[in-house]
């Protein structure tokens, strides 16, 4: 049976607010189960459901749109709860009597499924009306409501909010009949009788004798209605008072027509508003009051006292009069007319409106006022209202004012944004309260239009994600400055497929329309453009809808690109730099520079601040259109800026696009045809795809280039004038440079020979095409011809209007500086018609292409170019004569043609072309695992490898027919089982039939990543999807959306594992919620569901909010086990296998297990993803040391290895960017490579490392990590096939062995060890890390200990954001022996906290011929440089820096004088130096290092922090594990010399022959101190299963025992 966690919080819900003040007689009512709403009433039939309300699953339950109903009987007062969800977005309105008499609640929440909201109802029995209005949203979830009924004062000692208490005075329950006394208190009532007259019980109608001077006191939770019951023969008064709060009324008459009963209840009622607190009630007068009963009934929304009423007058600036009628009550908008001009909204406290200021500005007139209004005050460009009664609401109301007599005009050059979705253009007040009926922005561009009386079809703000809700009819017009491009930001949702936005001129001419969503393609924020051309002036853009035309229609914004105006070249290249690095002037125009950059932000803004998002800009004919979280990233700290992470060398700043895929944010240049643009820039996942596109007509030109990873430089050239963007449909982009460029032009010159083409026309032309596609033409005069071409392209010449002649001579000219003539010479040749007809082809015919040949032999210049004419089955094709031809055809791949030559003699013939279908052979299909069920649902498709364009899908698999080819084989169909097809290899068919084993395997584990999801897939390999769920195959995550649910399969000892990122709130099978919001798509975390059913059965996951999952893995529970072994005879043979083991173990407590590894080699990529992991070299002397040039290791070494690195695809690499034996065969067998490698944190890689780090309290323990990539060629690259990617390292060596990889030449990224962003308590205890470039990763939010050990490379090779101490540990410069390769030791990435401490390390060389090939030692290398600029951090403490013996530095510290270097990130003053020991004989550096970097006289950084390893590994809770490792450390070993001893068995140790006073500690295998005890004798004592460290420390010295307990 699964675990139900919904009913378990609900009831820790009811547990804690009903056992707190007990809450008797509260009815639940709960829809998770959805037996309520499919019953459309509860059991007891007292909560009835109206409207089209639906079940939301058990964890939201019932989902309301709005204006549906619940109604419910109650019995009397009582408080209404609802358990929210942060995820509703309608109000309700509660109704006992009159409409809204309980209020209006806001059913929002803060915290999802935990908090409440209430409606309080007074009164008798009844059924109350709870109904949803307008919101921010469109939903309302309820997973329970709880009546809970009116309760006993005297029973509480805390009034609780929104519970509503009685006080009975006539039952002796509170005052008895024997009198209590003068002050007397029970619950939350106490009555004080005063100085002169005692109150008593006067009996079971009246209650009691309450009289003058006497005082009633009540607890109050908040804002309340108190009520007392009235008595017909009362006299007296009521003094109501409080120091808490206030009242409406602080005194009234207590005599009422009738005596208060439960049938019939009478009251006189005092609304307190206040805080918690206490409220006095007085009795007073000379007569005595009766006080049958009182109630305190909770008010659950705000409150004020100050009354209401409605009032109106009007406010006349320069004879327009403006007339305003206050809202009835304080939600309501108000009426607001104007004698001339428009109103555009009216709230209720913002009026928007447009009158003639006759261009003045609005302060040099004063405003005349009449009715309710006592002034008008102008502040800038708001009136601001004053009423004449200031006792009563509303006090004051603000009507905005524009000039309709200012002539707007946009300006040439400018580009206007317009934001729908944050504030900035459209008031985000809901379009369910706020409809306009026309709309202007504030700078008078744009102006929107319902078009419409009908309010329905008005539009208005949606919400911050789809931004303004419009409807067909509606328009915007547009003032231009001339030709523009107008640029809408569509959206994917919706159902108004069809809707488009026409554009009209003044005149009412249509201009042509764009798309006005984005339905069919499904992405979202789409950019629609439309090129207009034309006057300055007005366009108008009208929305249109003719199968939906009242449907919602959602625009994010609008864009409009006024031309900017191309000055006169002065010959430079014009080039926008986003560091604001100034370039050569003699050569460039430098767009940018600080001043300039600083002016893109708003005036507020510091200039040179960081932590800034990036707006939409304009540059001259560059601009930027952004999407309002984008980034400006510079090193150069002068600029306003987002951060200073650069992401790449060589440049200082970047336009960083934070969106993937966003379609809509773009550069757009304005170029004249011919124009060359140079970008410089990256994507973040190496998987862009940039488009520059012709806006006026993306069909001409929308040319498209793959960007990777690395910084490149991408070109293109402008076909055409206009307006371009370039935008990147995939990935995020980085811009880091712009350049244009003037096309140059070259005239070329030549003579025409035509005395070989008798009979040819004056009229024929000679077309140059370059490679762009671009053609130029000119004709003859005189025998030569004249034309400017463009520079730098080579050309392709052919004739037109020359039918029958061909240019005999050179037909290709590359264009240069030096190029001038070309001369060419056209020729005529004897032609004949060829017509036929085509048979064989049928339907297909509309798809071929024909080609006739010549004979090569006969050396002929003229080329064929048939016409077929696709309806009568025909051709036509004109020939020479006398010369063979061979007929190809194209696109009809599946025929043949037979006879396929043709020879002409010299005349028109006839020859028909008969195509015959190609031969096909039997395919048999063997699927063993499939059961018949499964086969007939297999569908599998046969894609021809060599021959683009053709697949072949068969849904019967015993009838598949295939022609000779190469196929690779895919499937569908069984995607709602847990199965999969296994790799496999081409289908080679070769003149016979064929036979092909399928083998299908069981998923145990989704990835995401090789198969597009869409809202649409209902299953996935056997999970089953709902709502809106979505991948990104690129990235290996699936979207979750709110309230979609994935279905996973499970069996009984089942456990699944759940891995996520960035954010993420989802619950499993209804359990609590599981959240992150880290914004991190490299910090993975993950939770466990163990499955408790007895059978196989379903576990559902449920999104409560967006969330991004990266992989579903169901394993099998094994038993627990403290110790594994690895090893060729041992427990796994592989360190893979033991960690899936781990993976697999029942470990509720993630307790440590230790896997004890055999020495030894192991060529593996492991990746450590459960908690409290140990890799411990088992032998009894572990060692890290490297021999034969670090080729091999010592025996009693275990080095973990594998060999991938940047640059290099491997046909070993599967989509886990991880090596795979399995596609390793397959990738061979069908000789292809189809995974392309990624580095950085993208899918897991981390820079290719060997070890990926992503969990808690992993611990190496004498262990070798170490990338062979740069060191040399392993077993297992010798027998990979290595494939170059990006870069140019060159083929690398297959020799098992060689070392020629240490060369300098090929050294890029490759890690050894990769630690995920916040992965806690990793110890690395005498390991040796062994890399070149970029070894040794750690991620922000981690923290990392090295205890000793030996961390080997050279570039950058410690690095990243983590919080590090390595203690005593040697930094090894693995250099080559080319003279410029210097190692840099750091590269820290901090943006906060602490950094990287050094600590009392020593800095050395390679030994050459053991550790490295190099024939030298190292030379001067550096501390390091930051990645991140200003704020990263490194601590060199008490260093130890070898002397350099590298021909031309011997005598030389092994650090450069200047220590660092800011060439990465920029500088940081927090790159710190103590004490360092230089012993190379007379140097010290310390006055040479770096300015801006850190030398400290005292072991104090500049914070006031003191260097230790405690203050960088404590973060909140203590963690000190140096301190431990110090203990349990060998050196401590060797001291230990007494006759103590140590033993375990059955959970027990047992310590022994003790004979003085002794201290027992018992530490983990991390360090960790688990138990500490002093003794004078023997002891014995329990322990938990595991590996433990026993220290026993007394007189006599030390002793210390590793123990196994179990």
């Amino acid at each position: 049976m699964k675990k139900n966690y919904t009913i378990f919080i609900f009831c820790l819900l009811f547990i804690s607010f009903f056992t707190k003040g007990q809450i008797v007689g509260a009815i639940s009512y709960d829809f998770t189960d959805g037996s309520i709403i499919s019953a459309n009433e509860s059991t007891d039939g007292k909560l009835t459901l109206a409207g089209d309300y639906t079940y939301h699953g058990s964890s939201y339950g019932l989902q309301l749109k709005v204006d549906q109903e619940i109604n419910i009987t109650v019995d009397g007062s009582c408080t209404i709860r609802f358990l929210g969800s942060k995820h509703s977005g309608l109000n309700m309105i509660g109704t006992a009597n009159t409409e809204g008499d309980l209020g209006t609640i806001i059913t929002k929440v803060a915290v999802d499924k935990v908090d409440t909201f209430d409606f309080v109802y007074s009164g008798t029995a009844t059924t109350l009306n709870f109904k949803t209005v307008a919101g921010t949203g469109n939903d309302v979830y309820l997973p329970l409501i709880t009546v809970i009924p009116v309760q006993l004062g005297k029973d509480f000692t805390t009034a609780e909010k929104n519970i509503s208490y009685a006080f009975d005075l006539r039952d002796e329950s509170i005052i008895s009949s024997t009198y209590p006394g003068n002050v007397y208190e029970q619950g939350l009532f106490k009555i004080d009788a005063g100085c002169c007259n005692a109150y008593s019980y006067h009996g079971t109608q009246h209650g009691i004798n309450y009289k003058t001077g006497n005082k009633i006191t009540l607890q109050v939770a908040g804002n309340s209605k108190i009520r007392l019951g009235g008595d017909q023969y009362s006299g007296g008064t009521i003094i109501a008072s409080s120091e808490t709060g206030a009242f409406d009324i602080t005194s009234q008459n207590h005599q009422t027509g009738a005596t208060y009963s439960d049938g019939t209840p009478v009251w006189v009622d005092f609304t307190y508003v206040g805080s918690a607190g206490t409220v006095t009630f007085e009795a007073a007068g000379s007569s005595q009051n009766y006080l049958p009963f009182i109630e305190v009934s909770p008010i659950p929304y705000d409150v004020n006292l100050t009354p209401w009423v409605q009032k109106s007058g009007t406010v006349t600036v320069n004879g327009t009069q403006i007339d305003f009628i206050s809202g009835v009550d304080a939600t309501s908008n108000a009426t607001v007319s104007v004698s001339a001009g428009t109103v555009f909204s009216a709230t209720n406290e913002l009026a928007t409106l447009e009158i003639d200021l006759g261009g003045n500005s609005l302060s040099s007139y004063i405003p005349t006022v009449t009715g309710d209004i006592a002034s008008a005050i102008i502040n800038n460009d708001e009136i601001i209202l004053a009423f004449t009664d200031i006792n009563t609401d509303p006090v004051s109301y603000k009507f905005k004012i524009t000039d309709n007599s200012v002539v707007v005009t946009a300006e040439a050059g400018k580009t206007y944004t317009y934001n729908f979705y944050d504030g900035s253009a459209l008031p985000q007040t809901s379009y369910s309260t706020l409809r306009y009926s026309s709309f202007v922005t504030s700078d008078g561009i744009l102006k929107i239009n319902s078009n419409t009386t009908d309010e329905e079809l008005q539009f208005g703000y949606h919400d911050a994600t789809h931004g303004g809700v419009f409807f067909s009819g509606n328009s915007f017009d547009v003032i231009v400055a001339g030709d523009a491009i107008i640029t809408f930001i569509v959206d994917q949702y919706g159902s108004a497929e069809d809707a488009i936005l026409e554009f009209t001129d003044s005149n009412e001419n249509v201009l042509g329309s764009i798309a006005a969503q984005n339905i069919a393609a499904g992405v979202d924020a789409f950019a629609s453009s439309f090129s207009y051309t034309g006057n300055a002036g007005v366009i108008t853009a009208t929305l249109k809808s003719a199968n939906y035309s009242t449907s919602e229609i959602y625009l994010h914004g609008l864009t409009i690109e006024n031309a900017a105006a191309i000055d006169p070249s002065n010959g430079k290249i014009d080039v926008w730099d986003f560091g604001a690095e100034q370039l050569d002037e003699a050569i460039y125009n430098n767009n940018l520079d600080e001043t300039a950059i600083n002016a893109w932000y708003d005036s507020g803004i510091t200039a040179g601040s960081s932590g800034n998002v990036l707006p939409s800009f304009t540059s001259g004919v560059l601009s930027w259109i952004g999407g309002g979280n984008d980034r400006l990233r510079t090193s150069n700290t002068n600029l306003t800026r987002y951060d200073e992470n650069i992401g790449s060398t060589g440049y200082s700043g970047r336009v960083y696009v934070n969106g993937g895929g966003a379609t809509g944010r773009y550069m757009s240049l304005t170029l004249s045809e011919n124009d060359e643009v140079s970008l410089w820039m990256l994507t973040q996942s190496g998987t862009g795809n940039i488009h520059f596109e012709y806006v006026a007509d993306p069909t001409t030109q929308d040319d498209q280039v793959t960007v990777g990873s690395d910084i490149q430089e991408v070109k293109f050239v402008a076909k055409s004038a206009g307006t371009y963007h370039i935008y990147d449909d995939s990935d995020k982009p980085s811009y880091y440079r712009i350049y244009r460029k003037d096309a140059t032009y070259k005239t070329l010159t030549g003579t025409v020979d035509v005395s070989a083409a008798t009979g040819l026309a004056s009229n024929y032309s000679i077309v140059f095409t370059n490679e762009a596609g671009k053609s130029w033409s000119t004709q003859v005069s005189g025998g030569s011809y004249s034309i400017d071409l463009p520079e730098g392209y080579t050309y392709n010449l052919s004739l037109t209007d020359a039918n029958g002649y061909v240019i005999s001579s050179d037909t290709s000219i590359e264009i240069i500086s030096s190029t001038t003539t070309f001369d060419i010479t056209i020729i005529q040749v004897e032609l004949y018609t060829v017509t036929g007809n085509i048979t064989g082809l049928g339907s297909e015919i509309s798809n071929l292409t024909l080609k006739y040949t010549p004979d090569p032999s006969a050396n002929k210049v003229f080329i064929p170019s048939p016409i077929i004419d696709v309806n009568a089955n025909t051709y036509a094709v004109i020939l020479e004569p006398n010369v063979a031809y061979t007929i190809t055809a194209e696109g009809v791949n599946d025929f043949s043609i037979p006879a396929n030559t043709i020879t002409l003699g010299n005349s028109d013939t006839t020859s028909d072309i008969i195509f015959q279908e190609k031969t096909k052979y039997d395919i048999t299909i063997n699927a063993p695992v499939l059961e018949a069920t499964q086969l007939a649902k297999l569908t599998l498709t046969f894609t021809n490898l060599n021959e683009t364009g053709y697949s072949y899908s068969f849904s019967d698999v015993t009838a598949i027919r295939l022609r000779d080819g190469v196929y690779s084989i895919n499937y569908d169909g069984l995607d709602e089982y847990a199965l999969e097809l296994a790799l496999t290899s081409n289908l080679n068919v070769s003149g016979a039939n064929e036979s092909k084993t399928l083998s299908f395997n069981p998923v145990k584990n989704w990835t995401f990543d090789d198969k597009v999801i869409t809202n649409a897939t209902p299953y996935y390999k056997g999970l089953a999807f709902t709502g809106s769920i979505s991948n990104e195959i690129a990235k290996g995550h699936l979207v979750g959306g709110t309230d979609a649910t994935i279905s996973i399969p499970l069996k009984p000892e089942e456990k699944m594992i759940i891995t996520y990122y960035y954010e993420a709130d989802f619950s499993i099978d209804g359990g609590a919620a599981i959240t992150t919001s880290s914004g991190s798509t490299s910090n993975l975390e993950t939770t466990e569901f163990i499955y408790e059913g007895n059978s196989a059965g379903i576990a559902t996951i449920t999104f409560n909010a967006s969330s991004y999952i990266t992989n579903i893995a169901v394993k099998t529970i094994v038993a627990y086990a403290p110790i594994i072994t690895v090893g060729t005879d041992k427990d796994y043979q592989t360190i893979n296998a033991a960690l899936n083991a781990i993976a697999e173990m029942d470990r509720p407590n993630s307790e440590r297990v230790t896997v004890m590894i055999d020495p030894g080699n192991y060529e593996e990529m492991i990746v450590i993803n459960s908690e409290n992991v140990t890799l411990k070299n088992a032998s009894s002397n572990p060692s890290i040391a490297l021999a034969n040039k670090g080729v091999d290791i010592d025996a009693n070494a275990v080095r973990i290895t594998s060999y991938y690195g940047y640059g290099y695809h491997y046909y070993s690499q599967g989509n886990d960017n991880k090596w795979n034996a399995e596609v390793l065969a397959i990738n061979k067998a069908n000789g292809s490579q189809p995974y392309n490698n990624v580095s950085g944190s993208t899918n897991g890689s981390y820079w290719n490392a060997t070890a990926v780090i992503y969990a808690n309290g992993f611990v190496a323990d004498n262990i070798i990590l170490e990338n062979s990539f740069n060191q040399y060629i392993s077993k297992k690259e010798s027998e990979d096939v290595v494939v170059l990617g990006s870069g140019n390292k060159g083929t690398r060596p297959t020799t098992i062995g060689s070392t020629a990889v240490q060369d300098r030449s090929f050294v890029e990224r490759a890690a050894a060890i990769g630690i995920a962003n916040n992965t806690d308590k990793v110890i690395l205890n005498n390991c040796r890390i062994v890399g070149r470039q970029d070894s040794f990763y750690g991620g922000s939010g981690s923290r990392v200990v090295v205890y000793k050990g030996a961390m080997m490379g050279a570039v950058d090779y410690i690095f990243g954001g983590m919080t590090a101490v390595f203690y005593k540990t040697d930094f090894v410069l693995n250099t080559s022996d080319v003279s410029s390769d210097a190692a840099y030791i750091t590269a820290a990435q901090q943006a906060s906290g602490r950094g990287f401490l050094m600590y009392e390390c020593t800095v050395k060389s390679a030994i050459p011929g053991v550790e490295t090939a190099s024939t030298n030692s190292s030379k001067p290398g550096y501390f390091g440089r930051p990645w991140l600029a200003t704020t990263s951090e490194v601590v060199f403490y008490n260093t130890t820096i070898d002397e350099s013996s590298f021909p031309g530095y011997t005598g030389e510290s092994l650090i450069s004088p200047v220590g660092w270097t800011s060439t990465l990130g920029g500088e940081s003053a927090f790159m710190y130096e103590y004490g360092t020991t230089e012993n190379a004989t007379g140097v010290d550096n310390s006055g040479n290092r770096a300015s801006w970097s850190t030398v400290l006289s005292a072991a104090t950084l500049t914070d006031g922090t003191a260097i230790t390893t405690f203050n960088f590994t404590k973060g909140n809770d203590d963690w000190d594990p140096i301190n431990e490792l110090n203990t349990l450390s060998s050196n401590s070993l060797n001291l230990i010399e007494n006759k103590i001893k140590v033993r375990a068995f059955n959970n027990q140790v047992y310590i022994s022959n003790i004979n003085s006073d002794s201290k027992v500690r018992v530490y983990s295998i991390t360090g960790a101190l688990i138990k500490s005890l002093e003794t004078k004798k023997d002891v014995n004592f329990t322990i938990k299963n595991g590996l433990w460290i026993i220290a026993v420390e007394n007189i006599d010295g030390k002793k210390i025992t590793k123990i196994l307990s179990h």
